[in-house]
């Protein structure tokens, strides 16, 4: 027996369900005729919602869309996305970037080695950018002083390239991938870190933009 106040009749539910479906496929027809093309960028990051309604909607209409993504299941950074990506796409055709155009032979090398376990995809440099050198320094990741291990890695490198330049910090450039990083290097961890907690907030709020944090893409806050 229905509960006093509450109306559910079997007519208003498939009514409801009909509307849904005739905007979904109306959506779907208005896609297929505008954009024939679909290119998704750092395809590995992409909230998992998305990428299975692409990847549904690609199925379905095969031969009428064309669905690329663009990206490197090895760089993923968030946990929102597809984690099973690679293996979606299997019968995708999959094109390999086998020359590095940007960087030199050793690193090219070096990136090589580290893929060679995994996916094995491998590329080489240019024959006009010989050389290179790489040089890593690791550090457990819980416990370390970072400023302090960033000061004694400019001066190991001050010492083996005898360039007393890489003594001065504000003359190194430092690549910050994410906001936590920046939040430790310019102080305001103790703000970033009990926002960035949350489940609802915390990929959320090291993206941008974060609508339920109000943090916009230039890192300053909308409130």
């Amino acid at each position: 027996m229905e509960k006093p106040g509450r109306i559910r009749t079997e007519s208003g539910i498939n009514e409801h369900q009909e509307r849904h479906e005739n905007g979904t496929r109306t959506f779907q027809k208005i896609v297929l005729g505008r954009y024939p093309f679909i290119l998704i960028d750092e395809s590995q990051d992409t909230i998992k919602p998305l990428m299975e309604a692409l990847l549904t909607f690609e199925a379905r209409h095969r031969g009428r869309i064309a669905l690329g993504l663009l990206g490197d299941t090895m760089q993923r950074t968030y946990t929102d996305g597809l984690r099973d990506l690679d293996q979606r796409v299997g019968d995708f055709a999959q094109p390999a970037k086998q020359m590095n155009h940007r960087s030199c032979a050793r690193i090219v090398d070096l990136a090589n080695a580290i893929r060679r376990d995994d996916d094995g995809r491998q590329q080489r440099a240019r024959e006009d950018k010989p050389g290179g050198t790489v040089r890593v320094f690791l550090a457990p990741s819980e416990g370390t002083d970072r400023a302090a291990f960033e000061a004694w890695t400019r001066a190991e490198m001050a010492r083996i390239t005898e360039d007393r330049a890489w003594q001065d910090a504000e003359a190194i450039k430092t690549l910050t991938i994410e906001r936590h990083m920046a939040a430790a290097r310019l102080g305001f961890s103790e703000l970033f870190g009990p926002l960035s907690k949350p489940d609802k907030l915390k990929d959320g709020f090291a993206m941008a933009p974060c609508p339920r944090c109000g943090f916009s893409p230039t890192g300053s806050f909308l409130w």
